[in-house]
C-alpha cells in the first residue's frame, strides 16, 4: 500500500519525508512542565509520551490505538477524498476511516526508526488560526539539521484532535489528498477500491 500510493509518484517523496518528520518530532518531543503552560502544547506532550512508547516497538496496533484517540480522522479523511467524497457510500464510511487510520498506522509503524532526532523545542505557547489552534515546535536532527513543525489541532470536548502538520514548509493532509485522489482516478472513480488498498 505504502508502494502503491508513495513510491509510485516522485512528487510524493515529498510525502514520505515530511510524514517522518513529524512522527520523528512527535517520538521526541520534551516539554516540561514548568514550560507546558499552555493548554494545546501540554496535550502534545501527553500524545508524545504515547508514541514514544509506540514508536519502542514500531508496533502497527500500537500506533493505531494513539491516532483512533488523538487524530481527527474524520477530518483527514474527509479533506483526503477531494472531489470524489460524493462517491463513499454512507455504508462505507466506518470502513474507509478505519482505512485511513489503519494506513496512517502502518507507515508510521514502518517509519518510526528512519531519522534520528537529538531534541525537539515545542513552544510553550499556542496560536489562534481561525477555528483551528497551532502549537509551534523545532525538530533537532542528530546530522545538525533542523526543521520546523507546526501542529493543527481543533478543540474537541475537553481535549484536542489533531488535524494536521506543516513540516519543511508543507501541510501533509494536502500530499493524503493528491496521493488518494490519484489513487481513486487511476481506478475510475471507485472509492471501494481505496478502502480496500487501505487495509491491506
Amino acid at each position: 500500500m505504502t508502494h502503491s500510493f508513495v513510491a509510485s509518484r516522485p512528487r510524493l517523496f515529498t510525502l514520505s519525508a515530511c510524514f517522518a518528520l513529524a512522527l520523528s518530532a512527535l517520538l521526541h518531543f520534551g516539554v516540561s512542565a514548568a514550560e507546558a503552560k499552555s493548554p494545546a502544547a501540554s496535550y502534545m506532550e501527553r500524545v508524545a509520551k504515547e508514541l514514544v512508547r509506540a514508536g519502542r516497538t514500531s508496533s502497527q496496533g500500537a500506533f493505531y490505538k494513539s491516532i483512533l484517540r488523538y487524530a481527527d480522522t474524520r477530518h483527514i479523511g474527509t479533506y483526503s477524498l477531494g472531489i470524489y467524497l460524493p462517491n463513499l457510500k454512507n455504508t462505507r464510511k466506518k470502513a474507509y476511516y478505519d482505512g485511513v487510520r489503519r494506513f496512517v498506522a502502518r507507515y508510521f509503524a514502518a517509519q518510526s526508526r528512519k531519522y534520528h532526532v537529538s531534541r525537539v523545542q515545542v513552544s510553550p505557547n499556542e496560536r489562534k488560526n481561525g477555528r483551528s489552534i497551532l502549537v509551534d515546535s523545532k525538530i533537532f536532527l542528530s546530522s545538525g539539521t533542523t526543521y520546523k513543525v507546526v501542529w493543527k489541532l481543533r478543540k474537541a470536548g475537553k481535549g484536542y484532535q489533531i488535524q494536521d502538520a506543516r513540516v519543511l514548509g508543507f501541510w501533509l493532509t494536502p500530499f493524503l489528498r493528491s496521493a488518494f485522489v490519484n489513487y481513486v482516478k487511476k481506478n475510475g472513480g471507485d472509492v471501494e477500491k481505496l478502502i480496500v488498498a487501505l487495509k491491506r
